[in-house]
């Protein structure tokens, strides 16, 4: 998947930003799920972090897991570029606390078999390498 970049309304690259993210964490919903951002972050590396609860329409039940959303800024707009957690992004500062609100045991089914335990351990990694004190 590429990028989408469309002139989002407001004066300043920080409202057009704040609008975007507005549309990106809105409830949606498709043929066979409700979609709703529990939690989002967006760090000053303006990669867009959500946990999303999916709630399957056929029986109510719901599963979590953790988007990545790539943002950028060209020519006066933002773009995007959005992956989950199944398709491993080679990105790791998502907050710890999203692994929690979004339990690997808890998974949609269709992310079973994906990237997202190996991409869950290397987030792990990531932050314990960060906080590793030198010798």
């Amino acid at each position: 998947m590429g990028w989408t970049y469309y002139k989002q309304p407001g004066e300043t690259a920080e409202e057009q930003k704040r609008y975007l993210i507005n549309e990106l964490t809105r409830d949606t919903n498709n043929p066979d799920y409700f979609f709703r951002v529990i939690e989002h972050h967006c760090g000053s590396d303006n990669v867009l972090w959500m946990v999303i609860e999916a709630q399957r329409k056929t029986d109510d039940r719901k599963f979590r897991y953790i988007s990545c959303v790539l943002l950028d800024y060209q020519d006066q707009q933002w773009g995007y570029k959005e992956m989950d957690e199944a398709v491993g992004p080679a990105y790791y500062s998502c907050p710890l606390a999203f692994l929690d609100l979004a339990p690997e045991d808890n998974l949609p089914p269709e992310f079973e078999g994906s990237f997202a335990k190996s991409w869950r351990e290397k987030v792990l990694g990531q932050t314990n390498q960060n906080q590793a004190v030198p010798a």
